[in-house]
């Protein structure tokens, strides 16, 4: 995000926590814990349903995620690479996007996404991070639901 795009945020309730450089914490101590709780790997084309608010789970897309259909689940999604959805995401929890060697984290949404819980876009490497929204993005932030899942997963 270009820094004269921060204000150009618009929603209801709180305000959402936009930063762009310098973090109070380490992002990729934050992924080695998440890393060390996965409980499934899915491919690159998943759908479907994966946990509940009372079980959430922890999804790893290693080679990122384009889905044309529909997915939905509760708890963290750790996407490395590229995040393209043409057809329907709803997630609550965390998503992580970070980006993979010689790839940035590219998010690209050409459908309905929406998040509620949280969105980490990380990438340690020179390349630069891509939102490319041409329908509905919607991110909710949840600070009860990012604690339910610190809680739950004991990270």
């Amino acid at each position: 995000m270009q820094s004269y795009q921060q204000d150009n945020i618009t929603g209801s309730g709180d305000v959402p926590d936009i930063v762009t450089g310098s973090l109070d914490f380490d992002p990729a101590a934050l992924i080695d814990s998440v890393l060390a709780h996965v409980d499934q790997t899915i491919p690159v084309n998943a759908s479907g349903t994966y946990g509940s608010k009372e079980q959430p789970v922890v999804l790893h897309a290693q080679q990122g995620v384009q889905t044309s259909g529909s997915m939905s689940g509760y708890g963290i999604l750790l996407v490395d690479g590229q995040l393209r959805v043409s057809g329907q995401l709803n997630w609550n929890g965390l998503v992580i996007q970070r980006g993979r060697p010689g790839v940035g984290p590219t998010t690209s949404v050409s459908n309905n996404v929406s998040i509620t819980g949280g969105m980490l876009v990380y990438n340690e490497g020179p390349f630069g991070v891509s939102l490319q929204v041409s329908n509905n993005l919607t991110l909710r932030l949840s600070r009860a639901s990012i604690a339910n899942l610190r809680k739950k997963l004991s990270f």
